[in-house]
């Protein structure tokens, strides 16, 4: 599971999938992850806002 700054989970893997968990909100600190096809995290964005 992916989890953001909080530690609520934000993301879980589904076989080889990541699926985003959806939140009424995202808070500040949460992380958005972009995959490659072979599943490398190749970026990472923090909310700010």
């Amino acid at each position: 599971m992916i989890t953001d700054a909080s530690g609520r989970i934000v993301a879980e893997m589904q076989g080889d999938q990541v699926q985003r968990i959806p939140h009424q909100e995202l808070a500040p600190g949460a992380y958005f992850i972009s995959l490659l096809q072979n599943q490398e995290v190749v970026t990472v964005l923090k909310v700010v806002k």
